[in-house]
């Protein structure tokens, strides 16, 4: 399947930014500890997170309508739509039953094993629990202990 490479850069930037709109809108719901002021609470750094990425979102926009454009080969589109199925499914299950750690350790599992296209194996399976083992301590680290912030 061919795709325009301009149309697809471009629909995927407008998709991150309302990603991180939706971040901003979503953590103004974070409470703010008494003894903060606003450039040091748990909600700083998501809501500049989310403004860098829609500033360099809309950088990016402007850059690549000015590129000619060309058709790519997109071979495996399945992958990107399962990627954000289980990304969706996350969401659900985190919002109506909680246990965050739990559900974002299974899906960064499944997700790692899932895009890695190394044939099943021990060690594909080894690497994807380092990895997520990595990533969900960093999450706990930042989050939790750093930034007092509870899932």
């Amino acid at each position: 399947m061919k795709i325009s490479y301009k149309k697809w850069s471009i629909g995927v930037l407008f998709f991150l930014i309302f990603c991180a709109l939706a971040m901003i809108y979503f953590t103004k719901d974070i409470k703010q500890q008494a003894n903060t002021v606003l450039l040091s609470g748990p909600r700083f750094y998501p809501i500049l997170l989310a403004c860098l990425l829609i500033v360099f979102c809309l950088i990016s926009i402007v850059f690549s309508a000015r590129k000619p454009d060309k058709f790519i080969e997109f071979p495996n589109i399945h992958r990107p739509l399962v990627t954000l199925g289980i990304f969706f499914a996350w969401t659900l299950i985190w919002q109506f039953w909680g246990f965050f750690y739990l559900v974002s350790s299974i899906a960064i599992f499944v997700i790692t094993v899932f895009l890695n296209p190394e044939p099943m194996s021990v060690k594909k399976i080894r690497n994807a629990i380092v990895l997520d083992a990595i990533i969900m301590g960093l999450v706990y680290l930042l989050f939790t202990l750093l930034l007092n912030v509870k899932f």
